[in-house]
C-alpha cells in the first residue's frame, strides 16, 4: 500500500488480512520519510532509522539491539534478511517497499 498523496498526517491506515481470527485489522504506519535509509558513517543518529529498528526489535528481530538511529552493519543485514524473508528486492536499504513492512507483514 501506498500513502496518498493527500494524507498530511505523519501515519496512515491499512488493512491487512489476518487469519483465522480476524478478516481485517486496522494499523497505524508511520509515513514514509521520502527518502531512501542507507548504510552510512554519520556520527549523528537519524529519527527515522531509529523508529524502523524499534519496531523490528518489539517485532522480536533482538539481533539489532538497542535501537540507536545508526544504519551500520546490524541494521542493513537486518533489513537484507527482512527482505529476503518477505520476498521482496534485497538491496539492504530502507525505500518506500521496505518501509512498511514492519508494520503490515509477519516478521520472518
Amino acid at each position: 500500500q501506498t500513502v496518498p498523496s493527500s494524507c498530511s498526517c505523519p501515519f496512515y491506515l491499512i488493512s491487512i488480512g489476518v487469519k483465522p481470527y480476524a478478516p481485517h485489522v486496522k494499523v497505524l504506519i508511520p509515513r514514509y520519510p521520502g527518502r531512501v535509509l542507507k548504510r552510512t558513517r554519520s556520527a549523528k543518529p537519524d529519527p527515522m532509522v531509529k523508529l524502523w529498528q524499534a519496531r523490528m526489535v518489539a517485532r522480536g528481530w533482538k539481533t539489532l539491539g538497542k535501537p540507536d538511529g545508526h544504519f551500520g552493519p546490524k541494521t542493513e543485514g537486518a533489513v537484507r534478511r527482512y527482505q529476503k524473508a518477505c520476498k521482496v528486492g534485497i538491496d539492504g536499504q530502507i525505500g518506500p517497499r521496505t518501509w512498511p513492512l514492519p508494520w503490515s507483514r509477519p516478521l520472518g
